[in-house]
Order: structure tokens, then sequence, then C-alpha cells
């Protein structure tokens, strides 16, 4: 019952292999918790959401599912100044902040790094408090995700946002044409 597909996925599929290694009809299985087949069938392909929590951890429990050594995905972001994976440039006055892009990481547990600077990728603010995508500041203690550039001068701010989103489309044009020249081949 979480935003984390991949989890929920693994869950299911946990869930399906212990009732397959006990040998044990899914329209048993599902019986005995008070389920349709069908309920069963989807929490299997990773719909947690198709029966109660109670039902689900009755289920777990039953079936000696342990679920808590499963990998979770986590939502990262870059903290390089200026990386290019920035999803938006703000500019107040000649202060130029970057708003961090919102990374899907598969495994929480493992360490991943930006593929456009190499920085490696955070999944918490400074505070410890979780990522929140879309902002440009942690809501619990208000500091940026990506450090601010002050720059002497106006017309500095401006170069810098001009050049930070003309190197973006560029980025992102190669980007692009990279991953799709290699589904080709």
């Amino acid at each position: 019952m979480s935003s984390d597909l991949a989890y929920d996925k693994a869950v299911g599929a946990s869930i399906r292999s212990a009732r397959q290694q006990k040998d044990m009809r899914q329209s048993t299985l599902a019986a005995k918790h008070g389920l349709s087949s069908g309920a069963l069938s989807r929490v299997e392909s990773g719909d947690l959401t198709a029966i109660s929590k109670e039902r689900l951890d009755a289920i777990l429990n039953d079936l000696e599912v342990k679920v808590d050594s499963l990998p979770r995905s986590v939502v990262a972001y870059c903290p390089g100044t200026g990386c290019l994976t920035s999803s938006a440039v703000v500019q107040w006055k000649n202060t130029v902040a970057f708003v961090p892009m919102a990374v899907e990481v598969k495994d929480a547990a493992a360490k991943v790094h930006c593929h456009a600077c190499g920085s490696e990728l955070n999944t918490t603010c400074e505070c410890g408090a979780a990522f929140e995508p879309g902002v440009l500041c942690c809501k619990s203690c208000g500091a940026a995700y990506c450090k601010p550039i002050q720059f002497d001068s106006l017309d500095e701010a401006n170069r810098c946002v001009e050049s930070h989103r003309a190197n973006q489309r560029a980025y992102r044009d190669l980007y692009e044409h990279t991953v799709g020249t290699a589904k080709e081949t």
C-alpha cells in the first residue's frame, strides 16, 4: 500500500511465490482470508490496494512472507549547483537558484550518481527530511536543495540563466538522441 510500484510488485510476487511453494491454490488462500480469487490475483500482481491492510498483513503472516528485506525505491535529486538535470531555473534579482529534477532510484540503499555531472544523488535534505519533488527548498528547514548562486550584477545573473537554459536544451537534445539511437540498435 505504498507509492512505490516496484516494491508493491515485489510484495505481490513474494506472496505468489510463497503460496505456490506451499502448493496452495489461489482460490484456497483467497477463501481462507474472505477474499475473491480476483482480489488475490490483483494483490499478487502488485495492486496492494485491492484489499485492506489488515487482510494483507494476515496473508503475509499466514504465508510467512517477510517484506522488510525487499528493496524500496525512493525519489532523489542531484545537489550539483547548476547541474543540467535541474527542472527549472529561478532568478530573483542577481541570485539564481535551481529546482532539482526528481529521479526515481529503484533501491533506496544504492549509491547512485547523476548522469550529467557525476554528483551522488540525495534522497534527503541536509536536515534529514525526505526530498520533496518540484520545490526549491525543504519544507522542514527552509534550506535550498541546490545552493543558490549570488552574482555581482543583474546582467551576470541574466547571462547565467540564459546560458544554463541553452545548455539544458543542448544536453536534453543530446540525451534524447543518444537514448533514441540506443533503442534503435
